[in-house]
């Protein structure tokens, strides 16, 4: 059993079908399934569309009451208190939103289709690395034990500068 917890601080980028499904199995306790060290919270959602929208989002999720709404992807990514973005736009439009993500820093986890072409992928890699954030693609939902497995088992990682922290990593995509 683990003394001390390991807490991500997500922020939501899309408030669709997806992301509320995302969202919901994130929020589910991870002792449930066996993890004992980590804890999942969500800190802020951007939509799109309007603010309300992603203010109305954290409420239907139950998401703490501290958490964040934002009306403005460029607002969203400024925020300091998000460790990591999960990308639930569509994917036609998740090459700009991830590289948006990755030049403030941030660490990301991207819905399925993850760019429309290798040419973006190999972008998105570069400024990872360049940036020294993960970055993953996520294939379905239903393995939320990603995140302790990555922070488990670092042959999955592959070290860009100082190992000083978990973002110090990126994911192999």
């Amino acid at each position: 059993m683990s003394s001390k917890k390991f807490t991500v601080r997500w922020g939501i980028l899309a408030t669709g079908g997806i992301a509320k499904c995302f969202t919901k199995d994130l929020l589910v306790n991870p002792e449930t399934r066996g993890i004992d060290s980590i804890v999942h919270t969500v800190v802020a959602a951007a939509s799109s569309s309007s603010k309300s929208r992603a203010e109305q989002f954290l409420k239907e999720l139950d998401a703490p009451s501290s958490a964040k709404a934002y009306g403005s992807y460029a607002d969203f990514v400024k925020d300091p208190n998000i460790d990591a973005v999960y990308v639930a736009t569509p994917h036609s439009h998740h090459f700009q939103n991830v590289m948006l993500c990755l030049e403030a820093g941030k660490n990301i986890l991207c819905e399925k289709a993850f760019t429309v072409n290798a040419a973006q992928a190999k972008l998105l890699v570069k400024k990872a690395k360049e940036k020294v954030s993960w970055l993953c693609h996520i294939r379905r939902t239903s393995s939320l034990s990603l995140m302790h497995n990555l922070r488990r088992t670092y042959s999955l990682w592959r070290p860009y500068g100082p190992a000083t922290s978990h973002s110090q990593y990126m994911c192999a995509i």
